[in-house]
């Protein structure tokens, strides 16, 4: 039992980590209205937006051997590729409305949906903080990033995958009771 009151301790950390960074992202995407994409780039917006919640919707089955398996998503995918056409906001909104469809769907716990959203959260912000770091450019939340750079572009990725996939591990291991 003490491994489960770690492990719901560790989960809410992470969202009162995140919650900080949700309510900037938030409160950007009130003031920066005027900034949201328009034209071609907003048709992509949503077409990336509807594809992320999709690809959470239906997980990709893939065999891991011996009768083994495991569903990928590819939300996430597309949750990053928003970073480069759009606010950050976009991308952690899309991501949110697609974890909240999925669990309602699958009736997941709420903790664990609530874990989910601060984790892609942190991972989002961090990764396009990265970027603007490495393009030597501002960060500001309600901007998109300028045409994408292939170095900047490659540090976000790696950031993203840094904290998305260590929140993650953090908690499975505390899970099963592994170090």
């Amino acid at each position: 039992m003490r491994s489960d009151r770690t492990l719901r301790a560790y989960l809410w950390l992470v969202v009162v980590i995140a919650a900080p960074v949700i309510v900037m992202a938030a409160i950007a995407a009130v003031r920066g209205f005027d900034a949201r994409p328009r034209g071609t780039v907003a048709v992509i917006v949503v077409v990336f937006c509807l594809v992320l919640i999709a690809g959470e919707l239906w997980p990709i089955p893939v065999a891991r051997g011996q009768g083994a398996g495991d569903d990928l998503t590819v939300s996430s995918t597309f949750g990053f590729g928003l970073l480069f056409i759009a606010p950050v906001f976009i991308a952690m909104i899309a991501q949110a409305v697609a974890l909240t469809a999925d669990a309602l769907w699958r009736r997941r716990p709420l903790d664990r949906l609530a874990f989910n959203i601060a984790q892609y959260a942190l991972a989002y912000w961090v990764a396009r903080v990265v970027y603007a770091a490495v393009a030597r450019i501002p960060f500001t939340p309600v901007d998109p990033a300028p045409l994408p750079a292939l170095l900047p572009s490659a540090a976000a990725g790696t950031a993203f995958l840094l904290v998305n996939n260590t929140l993650v591990a953090i908690a499975v291991a505390i899970s099963v009771q592994m170090r």
